[in-house]
């Protein structure tokens, strides 16, 4: 059944309301929160993200109508100018030959780049074959890994590995490493419709896939440079269950010493 079906997919959620204001709702009413199980009466605190003054950018942007505007000779971004201006090319640790750029957008007036949630975005193009340069495993070693056993009896993802875009962007709390079709482009890529499928990303069968292959930790920074990632890989849970159940594991990328 689609997770999205089920009453209980969620991790915080208020009393049914008919207010469109979500400030109000925050003040005048108790959450339930899910931590591992189930907690009432939630106190959670909305406030709208605005500036009032200079401090409030940081000390490199102006406050104009609550927002901020970050100074041009700054080198800086973000709601409160808070990042500093992310690298133009960025490299795999695994292989320095693999670069990623940064994709520009000459049609934004406030940054020269294409933003999601706030951060970069990174891409690769005409790739071909499986993206091992971001992977820890071999190319033919597809021991634990079903998505690609699964992925590569299809002609369409077949297709896919023919030509196809590498992308690294922000997704609120991670950053997600994905195979895309080759015309993605900053005019093809609408930022405000970009949503991630938080429920379908490990790739299931039938699901509304977007082939990820790596995710990174944890992180609220502005720009995916120095931190770990991890190879996301699906694999059969248990012997003898059916083909379309499966699960997903991550593995670091980075060899830790014990």
């Amino acid at each position: 059944d689609d997770n999205r079906d089920n009453e209980c997919s969620w991790l915080l959620h208020s009393d049914e309301t008919h207010t469109f204001d979500l400030i109000e709702l925050a003040d005048e009413n108790e959450w339930l929160v899910w931590t591992g199980q189930i907690q009432s009466d939630y106190k959670v605190s909305i406030v709208c993200n605005e500036c009032h003054e200079k401090i409030d950018c940081n000390f490199h942007g102006d406050c104009v109508d609550k927002e901020c505007k970050c100074n041009s000779d700054s080198d800086r971004f973000g709601i409160h100018c808070q990042f500093q201006r992310p690298c133009e090319v960025i490299r795999s640790e695994k292989d320095n030959a693999t670069k990623l750029k940064l994709l520009g957008d000459p049609n934004d007036n406030e940054v020269d780049f294409v933003e999601v949630y706030g951060r970069p975005m990174y891409v690769i193009y005409n790739m071909t074959g499986r993206p091992s340069s971001f992977l820890r495993t071999k190319e033919k070693d597809d021991t634990d890994d079903y998505f690609f056993e699964m992925k590569n009896k299809s002609a369409e993802f077949q297709e896919l590995l023919e030509n196809y875009t590498f992308v690294l962007r922000y997704t609120g709390q991670q950053w997600y490493g994905q195979m895309h079709l080759p015309d993605l482009t900053a005019e093809s890529f609408r930022e405000e419709d970009y949503h991630e499928f938080w429920d379908s990303f490990d790739g299931g069968p039938g699901s509304r896939d977007d082939r990820t292959v790596i995710i990174s930790e944890s992180d609220v920074g502005g720009s995916p440079v120095g931190i770990d990632f991890y190879e996301v890989r699906r694999r059969n849970v248990a012997d003898g269950i059916k083909k379309t159940d499966i699960s997903w594991v991550v593995v670091p990328l980075v060899n830790y010493e014990a």
